[in-house]
């Protein structure tokens, strides 16, 4: 996601405001937010087996507006497989969207030693490491696997966390996220927003700031990036945070283990800036780009974005510097 604008944010454990235009009033009183909470609450409420029936059953209804941006991302990224290949992979990533579903709901219902069971995070002496620096961390990664118990798990550990969340996201679910960040003790920093100058504050007080950079809000800024068979647009902005704030950086990766729990892996990234083969946005950028590929080798149907945007055709990547 991208970062940028002006805002005001809240200090300590609160969120800040949230633009104005969240939720809308159409949808916070209109049947979209109750049907949501409907599902969500009956997800989030229900013992764990019964949480992944009723997430599987919606999965052919939720998943018709994806089918198209599915089918064609996946001929894009893995040319080399069969139809029969790719709809077994397709057949994968809606179970694995079921099982994130899972997830996301019952975090809302969750204590703490609740959520230590859902998730496993290593890697935690990177970060130890990268507090004793103090000049703050940065967190990056994609959406793979539920993402999301990044943030929140550091959060539960004690640790101050901001989390970048998307100003257009479905109303409802930005409603979750804030229950989320009330349950759990993370600020929220929104694209188009403060989110910039939120992480600025973060890196300040030594604090975790955690962004994602495989989903571009901003497809006019973006650069198109080798992604398997495919291009990938890369907002560089997060690139350009890293780079001029020089906050430690550590690379997160996500994903679904065999029985379901979510892994969470911290790694430290190498150094970058001037004198580094990572000296510009496009560099660190790539760089990003490849560590996702690498990570999603081993399980690509574990990508959120598969069936929420639209990849590119490859493409000789322009040249774009800080």
């Amino acid at each position: 996601m991208g970062l940028g604008g002006t805002g005001t944010s809240q200090r300590g454990r609160e969120s800040v405001t949230p633009p104005k235009s969240y939720p809308s009033a159409e949808v916070k009183h209109g049947p979209g937010r109750l049907l949501f909470r409907s599902i969500f609450g009956a997800i989030g409420r229900s013992p764990e087996p019964l949480a992944r029936l009723i997430s599987t059953l919606l999965n052919p209804l939720v998943s018709l507006p994806t089918r198209r941006p599915r089918s064609t991302n996946l001929q894009l990224m893995f040319p080399g497989l069969t139809p029969s290949e790719r709809a077994a992979l397709d057949k994968r990533h809606q179970q694995y969207i079921a099982l994130m579903r899972v997830h996301i709901a019952r975090a809302a219902h969750f204590s703490g030693e609740e959520a230590l069971r859902t998730a496993q995070v290593n890697g935690q002496e990177h970060l130890q490491d990268a507090l004793k620096q103090k000049r703050g961390v940065l967190l990056v990664g994609g959406h793979v696997g539920t993402w999301w118990h990044c943030p929140g798990m550091l959060a539960v550990f004690g640790h101050p966390v901001s989390i970048v969340v998307n100003s257009d996201l479905f109303p409802p679910m930005l409603e979750h996220m804030h229950r989320l960040s009330d349950r759990y003790g993370f600020r929220i920093a929104y694209t188009k927003h403060d989110a910039y100058q939120q992480a600025k504050e973060a890196f300040a007080r030594n604090e975790i700031f955690s962004v994602t950079m495989d989903f571009s809000i901003r497809p006019e800024r973006s650069i198109r990036l080798p992604f398997f068979g495919a291009s990938l647009p890369v907002d560089p902005g997060i690139a350009m945070l890293a780079l001029r704030q020089r906050a430690v950086v550590l690379w997160v990766d996500c994903h679904h283990d065999a029985q379901g729990r979510s892994i969470v892996t911290l790694s430290p990234e190498p150094p970058l800036g001037r004198g580094t083969p990572l000296a510009s946005s496009e560099q660190l950028s790539r760089h990003w780009v490849g560590r996702l590929q690498r990570d999603l080798e081993a399980h690509p149907e574990q990508w959120w974005p598969m069936g929420f945007l639209f990849l590119d055709r490859p493409v000789q990547p322009e040249s774009t510097s800080c």
